[in-house]
């Protein structure tokens, strides 16, 4: 999945952010 590249690539605080963001609004 790219959300793992992502979460590996980003740093923690931007990445809870990230998913936090793609939970509530997921992309289509």
């Amino acid at each position: 999945m790219v959300l793992h590249i992502n979460l590996k690539s980003m740093p923690t605080s931007q990445t809870w952010s990230y998913s936090k963001s793609n939970i509530e609004n997921p992309m289509p």
